[in-house]
């Protein structure tokens, strides 16, 4: 796996380049400022798997420096780890919002350094893999590749929309205090096994990515950040002090749905109902002792 770390302290580069060759990742590329790393990635001759950002640089921070990547369509989805001092909710916040897959707080610990990026070189795998299914896939409509059922299905353009990954990660990030307030829910779409045997390949993403807008609509008053997990399932998760009922949710959202109209290519109704469960309180304690045991 290629990374590229940028840091505008020498001595934590050259800690990086020690610590990931440690955990068994020694091809790293260094950078001492935003621009110089865009000057790198936009240089075609290299290509990188996985990016290290710190957040507290001058010209540019690491957190709009992600924003960077992520508008090149080489890097719109490469994983992005934000190590860095800053702890606090707005930093964390924004790194997300810019589109980084996980956080890192310093002084970094080589162990938990080494979990992070084995996820992110099994994430990495992974996208390869759908790569090579995709690229041979036999398509219905419009020349969109078929993606396996269980796979996330790469979304532009919807607010609060991240990666399944990274919804997790921000999750664990937050302190106690940050998600005092917080609810999850999980969105699924009945039927999608036959949904998906039955749709093409184009109308099948576009499914997902009407259900995606619509999940952010009903989210969004309550600052709600979103992702597809694969399967038909959503997970949303939101600030509210008392408990949303799903009820309620699950009616808005239906409505917004149904007003779109989704037909099959034969130009039958394409009928997609979506369940939302009850909503619960995240407990990023727990989720951080399971994957530990993990």
């Amino acid at each position: 796996m290629k990374i590229l770390a940028v840091d505008d302290d020498a001595f934590i580069l050259e800690l990086l380049g020690l610590f990931t060759a440690k955990v068994g990742f020694p091809n790293v590329t260094k950078a001492a400022s935003g621009p110089e790393a865009l000057a790198l990635l936009n240089d075609s001759s290299n290509g990188y798997d996985c990016m290290l950002l710190d957040i507290s640089m001058p010209e540019m921070d690491g957190i709009e420096l992600c924003g960077r990547i992520r508008a090149m369509p080489a890097y719109s989805k490469t994983p992005i780890i934000m190590l860095t001092a800053m702890r606090e909710k707005s930093y964390v916040d924004g790194a997300f919002k810019a589109g980084a897959t996980d956080y890192l707080t310093k002084p970094l610990d080589v162990t938990e350094l080494g979990a992070r990026l084995r996820v992110i070189a099994e994430l990495v795998a992974a996208r390869r893999s759908v790569q090579a299914l995709t690229h041979d896939a036999v398509t219905l409509v419009s020349n969109t590749p078929a993606i396996p059922l269980e796979r996330e299905i790469p979304i532009e353009g919807v607010p609060g929309l991240i990666e399944y990954t990274a919804l997790g990660n921000y999750i664990l990030q937050l302190s106690d205090s940050g998600l005092g307030t917080a609810q999850v829910v999980a969105a699924k779409i009945n039927d999608i096994e036959e949904i998906y045997e039955k749709a093409s390949p184009a109308e099948f993403q576009q499914l997902i990515v009407t259900i995606a807008t619509a999940l952010s609509a009903v989210f969004r008053e309550f600052e709600g950040a979103l992702a597809y997990s694969g399967n038909g399932v959503f997970l949303v998760m939101f600030y509210k002090e008392s408990m949303e009922p799903s009820a309620g949710l699950e009616r808005t959202l239906q409505l917004l749905i149904d007003k779109k109209g989704l037909t099959y290519v034969d130009g039958t109704q394409l009928e997609a109902i979506v369940t939302i469960g009850n909503p619960i309180r995240p407990n990023p304690g727990k989720a951080r002792r399971d994957q530990q045991d993990l």
